[in-house]
């Protein structure tokens, strides 16, 4: 115990030069304990996308097969890219006034409007007034639908024709005017 009191200066400067190296030793392994936190949580935030991709690796085959048949599907929906706009329009034009003539109704007016590109997209619309019976109207809309590719009904607007006295009395079927909007989808070109 003397000695630690005649050479207390020496011990002090003993005590700090091994406390230094501990103190530094204890720093470092605190840093890379917390760094090995910080990596745990790395790894359990990316093991569920690890898991995704690995299971959409496992299913590629699946899913290529879908795409082909997605694919295919969406080729009898919209006419191809091949084909020029302006044909389709007015080859569409000529089919919806031929399937609302063959339904009974008068048409009135129909005009191909610009198209338009949307999504990727071309969007081909036909805007057609005709006059006639509600019965007639929706034979043709009935066959709207059954037309290939897909024609969809953007807008219609449906007004009753005025009618005497004496045409309602004899019976006669009420007759409508119908302003409507129908679009079909062309595929844009590639690239």
């Amino acid at each position: 115990m003397n000695w630690f009191r005649e050479h207390s200066q020496s011990t002090i400067y003993v005590g700090l030069t091994l406390a230094v190296p501990i103190l530094l030793v204890l720093y470092m392994l605190s840093t890379l304990w917390g760094q090995r936190g910080d990596y745990q949580q790395e790894i359990e935030r990316l093991t569920p996308r690890i898991a995704r991709l690995a299971g959409l690796v496992s299913s590629e085959d699946a899913l290529r097969q879908s795409s082909v048949r997605v694919d295919s599907r969406v080729l009898d929906l919209v006419f191809p890219a091949s084909e020029e706009r302006a044909a389709i329009a007015a080859r569409l034009q000529q089919d919806l006034r031929r399937i609302f003539t063959e339904a009974g109704l008068e048409i009135k007016n129909s005009q191909a409007l610009p198209s338009r590109e949307v999504s990727g997209l071309d969007h081909l619309t036909v805007k057609i007034q005709v006059t006639g019976e509600l019965e007639a109207l929706d034979s043709a809309l009935e066959e709207i639908s059954n037309y290939s590719p897909l024609v969809l009904v953007e807008s219609l607007a449906v007004t009753p024709v005025r009618q005497s006295r004496r045409r309602r009395a004899s019976g006669v079927q009420q007759q409508l005017t119908a302003n409507m909007q129908l679009l079909a989808l062309r595929q844009g070109q590639a690239g």
